[in-house]
Order: C-alpha cells, then sequence, then structure tokens
C-alpha cells in the first residue's frame, strides 16, 4: 500500500492517531477518507527539522476532530495515548474507530468511554463506510460529495457527542459492558 499525503492545507481535516506497527491498514483508511473527499494529517506531515510534538499538538489544534484507529497495538503506544490525551485536554472531538477487538485499559476506558465509537471489525465495509462517511461530515463541516442515506436511529446507530451528551442528560442511562466499550441504552424513539 502506497503511503497517503498527509494534508497541509488550511480546509478542515482529520488528525488520524494510530501505532506505526498497524500503518499498512491505517493507510488504507487514510486513502478511504480522502477517497471520500475529506482530507486526514498524520505523523508523515511534520515538516522536517521541526520539533514534532509542537508539529503534532499544532496540527491537532487546527483539526476537526482526532480519529483514533483503536487496536492492541495503539492503546499502547505512548505517542497515540499523548495525542488522545492532548486532545481531550483542549476539548477535540474525538473519533474512536476499532480495527479489531480491543479491550481498553483501564486510562484510556476512563478517558473515552462517554464517547460512542464506530465498530468497524464488526461492521460490513459498506455499513463502515457510511457510518464513517456521515461521522467525518459532521464534524469536518464539508460535504463529501458523497450523499449516503442516514439511517434511522437504532440502539445500534453511531451516535454524534452532542447526541449522546443530550440522550445522557435527559436519561443517564449509560452503561459499561465487560469489555470496556461504550455502549448506550436506547430506546427505539433515541
Amino acid at each position: 500500500m502506497k503511503k497517503p499525503e498527509a494534508y497541509r492545507g488550511e480546509g478542515p481535516y482529520a488528525f488520524v492517531s494510530y501505532a506505526h506497527e498497524d500503518a499498512s491498514r491505517v493507510f488504507e483508511e487514510i486513502h478511504r477518507i480522502n477517497s471520500m473527499g475529506f482530507h486526514a494529517y498524520y505523523d508523515e506531515g511534520i515538516h522536517p527539522g521541526h520539533v514534532w510534538r509542537d508539529e503534532l499538538a499544532s496540527a491537532i489544534d487546527n483539526s476537526g476532530l482526532l480519529v483514533f484507529f483503536i487496536t492492541p497495538r495503539s492503546i499502547n503506544r505512548q505517542d497515540c495515548l499523548r495525542e488522545l490525551n492532548y486532545a481531550l485536554d483542549v476539548n477535540k472531538p474525538l473519533l474512536a474507530v476499532y480495527l479489531e477487538d480491543t479491550e481498553l485499559p483501564g486510562g484510556v476506558r476512563l478517558s473515552i468511554n462517554d464517547r460512542q465509537a464506530i465498530m468497524a471489525f464488526e461492521m460490513s465495509g459498506e455499513e463502515y463506510a457510511t457510518r464513517l462517511n456521515e461521522t467525518l461530515a459532521e464534524f469536518l463541516e464539508q460535504d463529501s460529495g458523497n450523499e449516503p442515506t442516514i439511517p434511522e436511529r437504532t440502539s445500534t446507530s453511531v451516535l454524534t457527542n452532542t447526541e449522546l451528551t443530550t440522550i445522557s442528560s435527559e436519561r443517564d442511562r449509560s452503561s459499561m459492558n465487560t469489555s470496556g466499550k461504550c455502549e448506550l441504552s436506547c430506546g427505539s424513539d433515541g
């Protein structure tokens, strides 16, 4: 898989956090994001001669959201955890995409358990692409050029952070399953 170009423009983009051990799979995902009409920045966008931590912090600050590709490797990489923690510290929207079934360590679970995730490893390619496209379009506030059909909300639909916060505050019914993944109990009216 050819390494994708990291976005360096002024328009909206997603900051991609991943473990380098997962590069070939994540590069496929960055190509997917680009093919949907969105831009993605990842650590290959660091300018030569610059302090990489400053570059990454600036890239997170200027992004529309952080996409954290979750695998057993990424949740144990200090660089990924620093990017995640920084994004949360500056209130950057977060999209967690589970590429593999992954048990979250307590600290990561504590940090992201109030956000709905995309469980890519459990979905068909088409279902995953639709949910990813809808979420990126919302947070990057741009039209991808694709017009996905927005499914009726059910207990398995991906909820935005705003919707999740509203439902949680109105119903206060969030719970954590034994695998450490956030689930929300919603009726068909949710």
